[in-house]
């Protein structure tokens, strides 16, 4: 699971690089180390430029090869696995296992034993559903030498932790597809950093993600079963796949924890197997997003399932059809009263008969056209009423279809408005993320006052201001603002650094800027302290103006004033 990786920009003691360790995860890597970082922690260190770089090589396709993607290849060796075999509930779980033992005892046409294919999860990826497989025989024997030994405290850990293990790697399957759940595949050992950690937390975790099935892969244990059988088929295919997923992001084991969230399928057969991964964690630390990716899983899961032919219940024992005699029954109440209506109108016809036609009955007999014009009437009302019904019913249709593509169009345009609204709160979020430029000066000059005070307040420093002429040459008519300017001014940012916000004004150039100086008398230069109040105001303190007699002078005096601003603006925070 080699990575490709993303310089690190800026200069630092070690050589950083960040690689991508799934859709929504990283790992910073040094030459001695690596460990996970955040996204927001990554586009701190990389800055903006570089994070929108690396953002685009993550997304590419040629990386999600790289690390455990689930478009990935190595996403998709999870994919297609069939899982042949899966058990009609207990009574035929225990018939098959019967066969599957009497089977064991006798050779097959070649005079060998019949050895399953295992995939992955302990299923067959090709074998006959027909045939009985000598290898359930093999496994209940090694499971029952395995249930021989005494377990150690951390077989017992993960026994007390409620989580599948390999060996139940069906079964944790058949129960998440039953429920319609997500697995999460947990790979650890005992000497596995965050192993320990992790299995602690397991009862927790399971309560908290009840659509999730958790399964613990000790890979300790796998290696172990290797050893004993290297031509295990199932565990060949675990320490594949332990291996390829226990990977840096040079591509070098790496042993951490690893968590492992996927979604199930069934095949044609209703075999359940893996389907998609949907995340993948590292160390003891999987709570952040379990849950939604669970959900994810399990959605996916239901999907996936929602129309599959699966059966987990006992398949009931079929009776013998037993042939019951049967008695003529009594004629339905329904078909007697129809019965009887028939006979009374066939009476009631036979008595009309007998009574002889008065007038109007013989007009009606002897002129049977009357009775045709009356019938093309009645025929002719039918056929309006069912032609006005016909244009109700279309009507109707069209009024309908017309509220469906009012409705239609309803959704359609709150559809748009929700996304131009998810559009604006990203848009507001990546401003948010921005880092904010830090004003790190401490003299401001001409047109700069507002700025000057803003400062102050949002750091809650005092204020000095020095209005008068600028410059140090024979144009500037003002001889102390000459001396200010070539005794003081250069000192200014490296004398109040940290201390004060310094506002130097030359009132020909900002008169509205020495306009805000409070007291400012028209003369200068002029020069004070003071603080900004809660109004966003400055307030000068110490008494009145303050010439220029010396940079010594001067600065005692400003000292002493700007002690003054700091207790009032004590004061003013109270």
């Amino acid at each position: 699971m080699g990575q490709q990786t993303l310089d690190r920009p800026t200069a630092d003691a070690e050589d950083h690089k960040y690689k991508p360790a799934g859709p929504d995860k990283a790992i910073d890597c040094t030459d001695t180390s690596c460990k996970p970082i955040t996204m927001e922690q990554l586009q701190k260190d990389l800055g903006p430029e570089q994070f929108k770089k690396y953002q685009a090589h993550a997304a590419s396709e040629a990386t999600k090869n790289e690390y455990f993607h689930p478009d990935s290849d190595a996403g998709k060796m999870m994919n297609n696995f069939s899982i042949d075999g899966l058990k009609k509930g207990a009574a035929a779980e225990a018939g098959q296992e019967k066969d599957a033992k009497d089977a064991s005892d006798k050779p097959n046409k070649s005079g060998k034993a019949d050895a399953s294919q295992d995939d992955l999860f302990g299923g067959s990826r090709n074998g006959d559903n027909g045939k009985k497989q000598d290898a359930a025989t093999d496994k209940s024997k090694e499971q029952a030498k395995v249930d021989d030994k005494p377990k150690s405290e951390w077989d017992k850990k993960i026994e007390a932790s409620g989580a599948f293990t390999v060996g139940q790697a069906k079964d944790a399957y058949n129960a998440a597809a039953k429920e319609k759940d997500g697995i999460a595949i947990i790979i650890g050992s005992k000497d596995t950093p965050g192993s320990k950690e992790l299995l602690e937390k397991l009862p927790e975790l399971q309560k908290e993600n009840p659509n999730l099935k958790f399964m613990y892969v000790d890979k300790d244990a796998v290696a172990q079963k290797l050893a004993e059988n290297p031509n295990d088929k199932s565990m060949q295919g675990w320490d594949k796949w332990i291996k390829d997923s226990q990977k840096d992001c040079n591509g070098q084991p790496i042993d951490l924890a690893f968590t492992s969230v996927q979604s199930l399928k069934a095949d044609a057969k209703g075999n359940i197997g893996p389907d998609k991964v949907t995340s993948t964690h590292w160390t003891a630390d999987i709570n952040a997003g379990l849950q939604d990716q669970g959900r994810y899983a399990a959605d996916s899961t239901a999907r996936n399932l929602a129309n599959a032919k699966l059966d987990f219940s006992p398949t009931p024992e079929v009776q013998p059809t037993v042939k019951k005699e049967t008695t003529p029954e009594v004629e339905p109440k329904k078909e007697t009263e129809q019965k009887k209506e028939t006979e009374k109108q066939e009476a009631e016809k036979k008595e009309a008969e007998k009574k002889p036609l008065d007038k109007a009955d013989k007009t009606k007999e002897e002129t049977p056209f009357l009775r045709d014009e009356k019938e093309v009437e009645n025929n002719k009302a039918k056929e309006a009423e069912a032609a006005k019904e016909a244009q109700a019913a279309k009507d109707a249709e069209a009024a309908k279809e017309a509220q469906a593509a009012k409705e239609a169009q309803a959704a359609k345009d709150a559809q748009a408005a929700k996304e131009a609204q998810a559009r604006e709160a990203a848009e507001r979020k990546l401003e948010e993320q921005k880092p904010k430029e830090v004003d790190t000066r401490t003299v401001f000059k001409d047109g700069h006052v507002n700025e000057a005070l803003a400062k102050a307040k949002a750091e809650g420093k005092p204020v000095i201001f020095e209005v008068g002429i600028a410059g140090t040459d024979g144009s500037n008519y003002c001889p102390p603002c000459r001396a200010f300017n070539a005794q003081m001014e250069p000192k200014l940012e490296q004398t109040f650094k940290d201390k004060a916000v310094v506002i130097k004004i030359d009132p020909t150039r900002d008169p509205a800027g020495a306009n805000a100086i409070p007291g400012y008398p028209g003369r200068f230069p002029y020069s004070g302290a003071g603080y900004v109040d809660n109004q966003g105001k400055l307030q000068s303190v110490g008494g009145g103006m303050l010439g220029f007699a010396g940079a010594d002078s001067w600065t005692r005096s400003i000292n002493q004033r700007m002690e003054q601003a700091k207790e009032q603006i004590k004061r003013q925070q109270r």
